[in-house]
């Protein structure tokens, strides 16, 4: 059976009701976008969907084997909050289109955004930095250049697993990257977690056999470890 935007379904699982509303259809993919709502104790009805509180902000489907379809309901904004963040990473044209902005308009505000951050991390200030640097990716979800220089401001303030988790979703973005594969390392170094900063490095060296920093810091990382 196929079901339209705004549908709410139910299925029973080990005698609990989930209910999940069809936010779009990929009829290239054959595949439903879906939020999910927390799961109730009973049969829901339509006098439930009011209270229904967002469990999985997005979630993309095949099929709903033995789903029931509740009723039909337009799909509101809080609702799409989870497929536009999806959007951002797999389609950003079709993010564009979806919140009706313009590519060029959203480019130059996260440049400006990334300019102001790059010049408060000149002048030391990182809280600011970051937080500039964060409303740029924001803006711009493929902007991996403001990622990394976010998580550099995080490194001059010793967020070291914060930083990390930055370099890891820019090589998300742009795979490949010396830049970042050797930061994550550098990162790993600063936290004395050796094992884990001498694969990093390992890997940076694969990636890039002149890379010289790398081969640097692998030495210094091996003479930590009494290698």
């Amino acid at each position: 059976m196929s079901y339209q935007q705004g549908d709410l379904l139910y299925t029973k699982i080990d005698n609990r009701f989930h209910v999940s509303k069809i936010l779009r259809y990929d009829k290239y993919l054959g595949t439903y976008h879906i939020c999910g709502y927390a799961p109730l104790d009973h049969r829901p009805t339509t006098n439930d969907i009011p209270n229904l509180q967002i469990a999985i902000a997005h979630s993309p489907v095949a099929a709903f084997p033995e789903a029931v379809l509740i009723t039909n309901q337009p799909v509101i904004p809080d609702e799409l909050n989870g497929y536009l963040e999806y959007l951002t990473m797999i389609d950003f044209a079709g993010y564009l289109q979806l919140t009706k902005q313009d590519s060029n308009t959203v480019v130059a505000l996260a440049n400006e955004l990334y300019t102001k951050a790059y010049y408060l991390t000149d002048d030391k200030k990182y809280e600011e930095a970051i937080d500039f640097y964060t409303q740029a990716f924001e803006a711009f979800p493929l902007f991996h250049e403001a990622l990394d220089n976010r998580a550099f401001a995080k490194m001059h303030l010793a967020r070291w697993t914060s930083a990390i988790n930055d370099f890891k979703l820019s090589l998300y973005l742009s795979p490949g990257s010396t830049l970042a594969e050797f930061s994550i390392g550098e990162c790993y170094l600063r936290m004395k977690d050796y094992a884990a900063a001498k694969a990093q490095f390992q890997k940076t060296l694969r990636i890039d056999p002149t890379h010289e920093l790398s081969r640097e810091f692998l030495e210094k990382t091996l003479a930590l470890m009494n290698v």
